[in-house]
């Protein structure tokens, strides 16, 4: 005969954490004045930000630029056979990196204002449902 023992009931398992609740790390830098954090390395001053001042969706000089190395997508030509024509109500402002405060492109006449940037949001979108182009071709137009 096999002799048979009772058991303690087992406490209940602790709570360990889960891998992803990790303690949110505290800030490396003190808070400066509106909240942002200070970077030792850089040297700008915040609070001499740049207002854009552009009303369009692309600046002049950037169509003027892309016009003369025929460099405009087909969504933004106003003839499709002509990649050196384009308008203020089709170019769209293409995404370039600045490279430091002095840059040209960080002028406020390149920099687009709050209402621009909603109106080309309302073209983008728009250009989705159009029944030209479709989505895979219009993916790296909307991307850039």
């Amino acid at each position: 005969k096999v002799a048979v023992t009772a058991r303690k009931p087992s406490p209940p398992p602790t709570r360990a954490a889960a891998p992803f609740e990790r303690p949110t790390p505290a800030p490396t830098a003190a808070p400066a004045s509106g909240g942002a954090l200070e970077d030792e390395d850089e040297e700008y001053n915040f609070g001499e930000a740049l207002a854009g001042t552009c009303e369009d969706m692309c600046p002049a000089e950037e169509i003027e630029l892309r016009e003369h190395f025929g460099d405009c997508d087909l969504a933004e030509r106003i003839d499709p056979e002509d990649r050196t024509r384009t308008s203020r109500e089709l170019a769209v402002k293409r995404f370039a990196r600045t490279m430091g405060p002095d840059e040209v492109m960080r002028s406020p006449h390149t920099l687009r204002t709050r209402g621009a940037l909603e109106k080309t949001m309302h073209h983008l979108l728009g250009l989705l449902d159009h029944p030209q182009y479709s989505f895979a071709r219009l993916h790296k137009f909307l991307w850039d």
